[in-house]
């Protein structure tokens, strides 16, 4: 349970990470207009990453 409660915590914790950075960073270091929708999605597609990430590390290190 305590694995389950830690990769929610791990990805969400990066979602709010990834969304900030996403949306005031990239377009300050690129000149970029910012947009929530494209910081969304391109934050989306980043937890997607993570959570299949998490899914396979937990994966290799149960059957290791």
């Amino acid at each position: 349970m305590k694995t389950l409660l830690f990769s929610f915590v791990n990805v969400g914790t990066g979602l709010v990470i990834s969304w900030i950075l996403t949306y005031y960073f990239v377009p300050w270091i690129f000149g970029i207009q910012r947009s929530y929708i494209k910081a969304t999605k391109v934050t989306a597609v980043f937890t997607v990453a993570a959570l299949i990430r998490n899914i396979i590390i937990y994966g290799l290190f149960n059957h290791a």
